[in-house]
């Protein structure tokens, strides 16, 4: 094990650029200078090394990592929906030994201050999980006419108690970033071998690698449940950051309560996915990012 944390990202070509913004924001927050490692598809190399350089990170061909586990056949890797891949990807990074626990990051994340070790892990090197009811935002969702989102939500959540044979709380093990240890996918994988399945199988058939994490720990307690509310701001829709944009909250507001924000990239077109290749322009982006939601 090389050290006891790192940084992980699984990114692709359309997410280059967002990519960028996520390394800037590590390079000025991360005090601690926790290792970042960035898997891409090895044909998008050459794209991510162009907008990101080859400085502040660890790159990782996704292959690498969808070849560590030898059940899974790499020839799968182009069958298999985009969606499913990079979920089953980012829950394989643990069989690399970089690290016992990683942050792992979507592209579309940027920090918006100072964070250190021990934002993600106790005294004692414990990982926390980040676990809890989600009803604000299950709220909000309502007021808006997307009741959908709870119903869809406790599908999910009871299937894979079902799977588990677990009652109680319906947990939201999410969003991202997720704090995750090796030694609970290390379990759930031999968990899943039992019964004749893999990491892959289990996404494909109930979705969601973090609720797959998260039940399996409550399962096997492996580690000890520490749970912690996000740490960072998600917006999902752009309802949500309208609604903020209202309250006047800025960065300086979420500083006080997270280390970052996601604004998914399934709506947010600020950041696209056009390959610049100056990276003053992309600086100049970064900036205004950084102020996206306000931030005078």
């Amino acid at each position: 094990m090389k050290t006891d944390i790192t940084l992980y990202c699984k990114s692709f070509r359309n997410d280059v650029n967002r990519a960028f913004y996520l390394l800037k924001s590590i390079e000025e927050f991360n005090v601690d200078r926790i290792p970042f490692y960035l898997s891409t598809p090895s044909q998008d190399r050459n794209i991510f090394k162009n907008i990101l350089g080859t400085s502040g990170y660890n790159w990782i061909p996704d292959e690498e990592i969808y070849r560590s586990n030898p059940r899974l056949n790499l020839n799968d890797l182009k069958k298999i929906s985009g969606s499913i891949t990079q979920q089953i990807i980012k829950a394989e990074f643990w069989r690399l030994k970089y690290s016992k626990v990683y942050l792992c990051l979507d592209s579309d994340a940027i920090f918006i201050k100072d964070f250190y070790k021990k934002n993600f892990v106790s005294k004692d090197e414990k990982a926390y999980t980040v676990a809890h009811d989600s009803l604000e935002f299950f709220k909000e969702a309502e007021n808006y006419g997307k009741k959908y989102i709870y119903r869809n939500f406790l599908q999910d959540s009871n299937n894979l108690k079902k799977f588990f044979l677990r009652d109680g709380v319906n947990y939201d093990f999410g969003p991202s970033p997720f704090i995750w240890d090796k030694n609970v996918w290390e379990w759930l994988s031999a968990m899943l071998e039992e019964k004749g399945m893999t990491i892959s199988d289990g996404i494909k058939r109930y979705g969601n690698e973090c609720r797959w994490y998260g039940e399996a720990l409550l399962k096997s307690k492996i580690i000890d449940f520490l749970p912690i509310k996000p740490i960072f701001k998600v917006y999902h829709y752009d309802w949500q950051y309208v609604e903020d944009k209202k309250r006047g909250i800025d960065n300086d507001k979420l500083k006080e309560d997270y280390l970052g924000v996601i604004i998914q990239s399934n709506w947010d077109e600020k950041r696209n996915s056009v390959y610049v290749k100056k990276k003053n322009i992309l600086s100049r982006a970064f900036k205004k990012i950084k102020y996206h939601i306000g931030k005078n």
